[in-house]
């Protein structure tokens, strides 16, 4: 893989223009971390391609139309254009966290003014934009959402709140599920499957401790679920033939229905609700298998589900990837290797580089030439589109037809956070490695030189309890061919399932992991075309037929089995901000020593709830009358003490449970955010939970 970030720098930058004036008064707080040199294998690496993102949820914005956006880059055709389309703006406001979230990897700070300007748009006209949200837009409130995990100012909540309660007055309630609509009429199909309003609601429940978006979160997700004709009681996708016509007979757009699956599986994870959580595996396993087009090998998803659909599209090759995260990171699942897989395939490939960009330049120039419309601009198409993913990729080709269209880019480039963000776990001294790519982090930073040879570097910066990596799917578990060292000696390990456990790494420790990978051919037909596809573990390095115009997988250089290594400036954040990781979920660290506690029998809850001034939690839980004495300590994400748990003021016991009430002695003003409680029974660790508070 090229340096793509240096090619960008070197070749596109000096060329480009600034794209904004001053910003009219949006205030975005610095991105702090710690920044250093390193040398990495040049292989996959989702911090470079956060950073080229960062270029393409930027440049295609349209200054002269106070800060809209393009929504298509055209290549089929002479000259190329940017161009408006009606409704571009709702994908505008999937621009918006995206860019928090890729400024948080990469540490860019790219076209700030640009993004200042941005969000200026939004809150000069917040009634229009922010405040009467559907479908697409609404995703501009998981912005606001982060921009209050960030600075903590008010407005943003209050501007979510507002449109949450917006919402709720468009509903029409009808007991255990609501919708939006009129009495007369339940909207059915495909313009009423609104996937974003659901995750909206959803996280202002989780993130925001806001009850009325759980409540009617609740029932929104049961009326899309059981009464939109958009599920069949199995999760199978049920197309809109009415309104989409033939293509959607084998069950619709693809996006629409993942879309609303993420939305459920969110929600699903805050309330607990295992059911619904069973619901989207089981149509995540129905969506991928080939019968509905899809190619699990190297994902690739139609734009509509059928196996005879021509060409992919960008926004479900993401949805599929954050659905096998999520399933894996926080509900005990196992699809890590569907995400490496898709996440090294179909869904890099679709990432608009510097070559990818000169080879459509080359193409359109080979175009018949066609006037520019008012609705559109030729200047800079591809140099301010590097970073955008393909609209409608095709099996070998980058671009089916037109090139982009921004929903995508918006979802793919979120999509590279969640990604980066479940590369490693590190939680209460225990350090995981789920997908071997390249990754900085305060705990540990990790060399992959996969798919060149299976071996993986680890080197620890902070002490760990024990260090997890899990081994690829074609590793074969207990192999005697699987090593390990530390510091160059021999380390013996224990396998848990996929994961080596090498117990205790000290900070400065190096550990590497090596074990077999081979390559192989395999033969597979999609959209009716039968495609040979040479693959080393899970990385396609050609395909055969190859594309034309902008072909896909020309990554031959890996049969070398050696990585070459690339100088890159590494950054990591001062700031965690746990959106959507598994630390966000209410986990619990099992300890053997529980003093009067059976965690194998019954969890400990805690929560925590009160206003920044007067903060109290709850711990419940069978304990024995040796357990009373309960201690706790409440950390914020930094790992700053913020508050002792001592005493408790209150104490009930019945049917088996003593529910402690501790006050918290606050040290000043507790911000916003999310929380660490360690929980301690007669000075012996218990666990910890990280928590969101809620209101009193």
């Amino acid at each position: 893989m090229k340096n793509e970030t240096s090619l960008f720098i070197t070749r596109v930058l000096p060329f480009m223009v600034l794209l904004a004036p001053l910003s009219k008064g949006a205030d975005i707080p610095p991105y702090r971390g710690t920044r250093y040199i390193d040398s990495v294998p040049q292989t996959l690496d989702l911090a470079e391609m956060a950073g080229l993102a960062i270029n393409g949820l930027t440049g295609p914005i349209d200054p002269d139309d106070d800060y809209s956006l393009y929504f298509q880059a055209d290549w089929f055709r002479r000259p190329p254009v940017l161009r408006h389309e009606e409704g571009s703006d709702e994908c505008l406001s999937k621009f918006m966290g995206a860019l928090v979230f890729n400024r948080l990897i990469s540490g860019s700070d790219l076209h700030l003014t640009t993004e200042r300007n941005m969000i200026d748009r939004y809150l000069e006209d917040t009634d229009g934009l922010v405040l009467h949200t559907s479908g697409s837009s609404s995703r501009i409130l998981e912005a606001f959402m982060l921009y209050y995990l960030r600075d903590g100012k008010p407005l943003w909540r209050e501007y979510v709140e507002q449109a949450v309660r917006n919402m709720i007055d468009k509903m029409v309630d009808m007991g255990d599920w609501a919708y939006f609509g009129t009495s007369d009429r339940v909207p059915t199909g495909f313009g009423a499957l609104d996937g974003w309003r659901a995750e909206a609601l959803a996280l202002a429940y989780g993130i925001l401790g806001y009850a009325p978006a759980g409540k009617w979160g609740a029932k929104y997700i049961s009326y899309l679920k059981n009464h939109a004709e958009a599920f069949n009681a199995q999760g199978h996708f049920i197309g809109d033939v009415r309104e989409m016509g033939q293509r959607a007979e084998h069950g619709g757009h693809f996006h629409n229905h993942t879309c609303a699956l993420i939305a459920f599986l969110e929600y699903a994870q805050i309330a607990g609700d295992t059911g619904l959580v069973a619901f989207v595996r089981q149509s995540y396993e129905w969506a991928k298998h080939e019968e509905r087009g899809s190619s699990s090998l190297i994902g690739f998803f139609p734009e509509f589900v059928g196996k005879s659909y021509p060409n992919g599209e960008g926004c479900p090759i993401a949805d599929m990837i954050v659905l096998a995260l999520k399933l894996s990171a926080e509900n005990s699942y196992d699809y890590w290797d569907d995400a490496d897989r898709w996440l090294r395939n179909h869904f890099v490939e679709s990432q608009l580089t510097v070559a990818k960009g000169d080879q459509m330049e080359r193409m359109a120039r080979s175009m018949d030439r066609v006037d520019i419309a008012a609705y559109e601009n030729a200047d800079r198409v591809t140099e301010r589109n590097i970073g955008a993913f393909a609209g409608w990729p095709g099996v070998n080709e980058w671009a089916h037809h037109i090139g982009i269209q921004h929903c995508c880019t918006g979802n793919c480039a979120r999509a590279i956070y969640l990604a980066w963000e479940d590369i490693l776990h590190y939680n209460s001294g225990v350090l995981k490695i789920n997908l071997l790519l390249n990754r900085s982090s305060p705990w540990a930073d990790v060399y992959s030189e996969i798919p060149y040879r299976g071996r993986v570097e680890i080197k620890v910066k902070r002490q760990c309890d024990s260090v997890l990596l899990r081994v690829p799917e074609w590793v074969e578990i207990g192999s005697d061919s699987v090593k390990c060292t530390v510091n160059g000696q021999q380390r013996g390990f224990i396998w848990r399932g996929r994961y080596m456990s090498i117990g205790v790494a000290n900070a400065n420790d190096t550990a590497v992991f090596t074990f077999p990978i081979r390559k192989r051919e395999v033969t597979e037909t999609i959209a009716g075309i039968n495609y040979i596809f040479t693959i080393k573990g899970n990385t396609v390095l050609e395909v055969d037929p190859p594309g034309s115009n902008c072909p896909l997988y020309n990554r031959t250089h890996y049969q070398n089995d050696r990585a070459p290594k690339k100088v890159v400036e590494r950054f990591v954040s001062d700031e965690r901000i746990p959106f959507y990781s598994k630390s966000k979920s209410n986990t619990t660290r099992r300890v053997s020593d529980r003093a009067g506690f059976d965690a194998a029998k019954q969890e400990i809850t805690v929560s925590i709830h009160g206003d920044p001034l007067h903060w109290y939690a709850v711990i419940s839980g069978p304990v024995s009358d040796e357990g009373t004495d309960i201690s706790g300590t409440v950390y914020d994400m930094s790992g700053r003490v913020v508050s002792h748990l001592l005493s408790p003021s209150t104490m009930t016991v019945g049917r088996g449970f003593r529910t402690c009430r501790l006050d918290l002695s606050c040290r000043g003003r507790l911000s916003p955010g999310i929380f660490v409680v360690r929980v301690c029974m007669r000075k012996k660790f218990i666990q910890e939970r990280l928590c969101i508070p809620t209101g009193r």
